[in-house]
């Protein structure tokens, strides 16, 4: 009898053959594997994430830039901070 796996997390190979981009099935069947496209196009949510990710981070360095007095009096040591 087999198992079927309550979570995602317990059994990873499952996780990762129902999140693939490729058609498993078509490899069985063909021997070749077909991409999946609907998978891997980035939904309208993920792309509207990363723009508003970008603008926030122009909008952080514009104010980082202006508020140091065109980083005259910006500490070097404040860097990795800036950039992490």
């Amino acid at each position: 009898m087999e198992r079927k796996a309550q979570n995602s997390l317990v059994n990873p190979i499952v996780y990762l053959y129902r999140t693939a981009a490729i058609d498993w099935e078509s490899v069985a069947r063909d021997g070749k594997p077909k991409i999946l496209l609907e998978r891997i196009v980035m939904k309208r949510e993920v792309m509207k994430s990363i723009v508003w990710a970008l603008l926030v981070a122009v909008l952080l360095g514009v104010a980082i830039v202006v508020g140091s007095r065109n980083l005259s009096r910006f500490d070097s040591a404040l860097v990795a901070y800036t950039f992490a």
